[in-house]
């Protein structure tokens, strides 16, 4: 998988997560994804059935979040994104990274470290 291939899916998936599109942004994913928190590698989603009832849950009480990216760092299959991540006004923004490892076109796996409340550079 090359950069730029797994540049795209990424994207891809943060468009439809931001329009809350939750069939494209499921399609994004590999029937088999696992979704882990970093460091440590517990699996908090796993399969695409699993992630789509995760997210529409998500899109359904927060009708107003998106996430926008702030920086992406990107090498062979795997892509890095850090994002600001707003849900509501009045609801302080939180910041977020996202790790994802894309395979055949697909997200395999995604590793979520904790958000922060603290904005770049904190």
């Amino acid at each position: 998988m090359a950069t730029k291939e797994a540049e795209w899916i990424a994207q891809r998936q943060l468009d439809a997560y931001n329009g809350q599109d939750l069939k494209s942004f499921a399609a994004c994913y590999a029937e088999d994804v696992r979704l882990m928190r970093f460091p440590g590698g517990e699996v908090v989603t796993e399969g695409r059935e699993a992630l789509k009832r995760r997210y529409g849950d998500l899109f359904r009480r927060e009708p107003g979040r998106k996430a926008l990216l702030l920086s992406r760092i990107s090498c062979g299959r795997f892509v890095v994104d850090h994002e600001k991540v707003t849900s509501a006004p009045g609801v302080p923004p939180k910041y977020a990274m996202a790790i994802y490892e894309v395979d055949d076109g697909l997200i395999r796996r995604a590793w979520f470290p904790p958000p922060s409340e603290a904005g770049p550079g904190r």
